[in-house]
């Protein structure tokens, strides 16, 4: 596949090498595709901060409890 292929909307940014061109093929692109537009808004709401526990994060006093014994790195 070269850099003009586009699939799905898909940009290949570089040429796929003829040893992966067996697994990247078209319908590979189109499914992982499918997939990331499906995931994607739950998987970027996953990496936020939920709201209702900003009180957690603003507390300045707020630590966490010592490692246990062993793992701390010295």
């Amino acid at each position: 596949m070269s850099l003009t292929t586009s699939v799905l909307g898909v940009k290949l940014l570089q040429e796929v090498e003829k040893v992966y061109q067996s697994i990247l093929t078209p319908e590979a692109i189109k499914f992982l595709a499918t997939l990331h537009r499906y995931f994607e808004p739950t998987r970027r709401s996953l990496l936020d901060f939920n709201p209702q526990t900003s009180w957690i994060r603003e507390d300045l006093t707020w630590q966490a409890a010592s490692p246990a014994p062993g793992l701390v790195s010295i």
